[in-house]
């Protein structure tokens, strides 16, 4: 058996999540049903959606609203957070925010603001994905 604890990002003291680890404990999933991957990818921290993902976070789970990763990261116009989902497994054709694929929002977005400071801003995403699918 083992144990559940929910916790919200940033609110639990470490020395307690060590210990309830050790005992078997499955720290998944926050009172909003956020789990750690997708508190990252609303913070926009790369690196520990890494470590999440390492550790073997399921990328497709959902919170509360909804949301996936996925969806968070395209809602958030968030190319390098998509690409970085996609490094850790999530598949490319996975549906995200408004039943699009990464794809085809990025393309949308692409063309309705790929000029001035956002020039340039989809390519990256746009060709990884290009890359994968070919």
């Amino acid at each position: 058996m083992s144990l559940i604890i929910q916790i919200s990002a940033g609110a639990a003291d470490k020395v307690i999540l060590e210990m309830a680890k050790k005992e078997g404990a499955t720290l998944e999933i926050d009172t909003n049903h956020s789990t750690p991957v997708l508190w990252a990818v609303y913070k926009q921290r790369s690196p520990a959606v890494i470590k999440a993902c390492a550790k073997g976070a399921n990328l497709e789970l959902v919170n509360k609203n909804k949301n996936t990763a996925l969806s968070i990261a395209m809602a958030q116009d968030n190319p390098d957070a998509v690409i970085t989902l996609f490094d850790c497994g999530l598949p490319i054709n996975t549906k995200g925010y408004d039943g699009k694929t990464a794809e085809e929002y990025f393309t949308r977005q692409k063309e309705r603001y790929d000029a001035g400071k956002d020039k340039g801003k989809y390519d990256s995403v746009l060709s990884y994905i290009a890359k994968k699918n070919a």
